[in-house]
Formats: structure tokens, C-alpha cells, sequence
């Protein structure tokens, strides 16, 4: 049961969905038994509970899940934490779901595009280092033929 301290502890989004659905039912969230500690549960999951029970419980009917099947999917995909149907769908929903699912092969990708960008970066610092040391070789080399040059033209005159 939602005791007052719960309720105290939540974000003012979940609060105002708390009261999204006690206005929208007519029913206190807080009076109900064995309701599920709504601050401890990920903000996705709740948005998608929330969607759901709205869908289930629309005035019309044709908002409302066709059938029972659809419904149960609905709850599955809920509980294996996977995208709901009611959802509009989008690649992001579909990317905070799988990676939900999926931490290891997550944090795996995760890590394999920061040490891709990493070494994209040290590559890149190198390369200027490298053109750098270049022009700083080429600036020396034509200082060395001015200093020839005038060393020719000045044995030249001498001998």
C-alpha cells in the first residue's frame, strides 16, 4: 500500500501521473493494497503502465484494445520489458528498451564506440603533430638552401 512517506518521496512527474490516474478513474492510488512502490519503478515502465491501464479503461471504444490477445501482449511486453503496442513507436523507445533488456551487450557497445571515437581522436592529434613536424622540416630545409645558396655565391666570389 502507497503510505504518505511514498508519496513524499516521488518526483513531481510521477506525482502528477498518480494524479492523472486517480482523477481519470476516480479512484486514490493511495488506498490501494499491495500497489506496486511507484518510485522505485523506472519512469519508461510507469509512462507504459500508465498508457496501457488508459487504452484498457478508454470511454471509447474504439481507443480501447480490440481484443483480449492484444491487451495480454500489451502486459507481456511490459514485463519483459520489451516495446508496448499501445506506443507510438520510435527508435528511441525502441533503443531505451533493448538496452533495458540488455545491459552487458550495452555497456559492451557502449565502450567499443568510445575507444573507436578515443582512437579517432588520439589519430587525429597525431596526424597534426605529424603535419606540424613537416612544416617545421620544410621551414628548416628552406633555410638551409638560403644558407647554402649564400655560401656558394660568397666562395664564388672569393676563389
Amino acid at each position: 500500500m502507497l503510505t504518505s512517506e511514498d508519496l513524499n518521496n516521488i518526483n513531481s512527474t510521477e506525482r502528477s501521473s498518480i494524479k492523472t490516474i486517480e482523477y481519470k478513474f476516480n479512484h486514490p492510488l493511495s488506498s490501494v493494497d499491495k500497489l506496486v512502490n511507484l518510485h522505485k519503478v523506472r519512469k519508461q515502465t510507469f509512462d507504459d503502465i500508465v498508457l496501457v491501464v488508459s487504452k484498457a479503461l478508454s470511454e471509447d471504444l474504439s481507443q480501447r484494445y480490440q481484443n483480449a490477445q492484444l491487451f495480454k501482449q500489451d502486459l507481456k511486453a511490459i514485463i519483459d520489458i520489451k516495446p508496448i503496442n499501445a506506443r507510438k513507436p520510435s527508435y528511441w523507445y525502441f533503443l531505451k528498451k533493448y538496452v533495458a533488456r540488455n545491459h552487458a551487450i550495452a555497456m559492451v557497445l557502449i565502450m567499443s564506440i568510445l575507444t573507436a571515437f578515443s582512437a579517432l581522436v588520439f589519430g587525429v592529434f597525431q596526424w597534426n603533430k605529424t603535419i606540424q613536424k613537416n612544416q617545421e622540416i620544410l621551414a628548416s630545409n628552406q633555410r638551409l638552401k638560403t644558407y647554402s645558396k649564400f655560401l656558394n655565391t660568397t666562395f664564388k666570389e672569393l676563389a
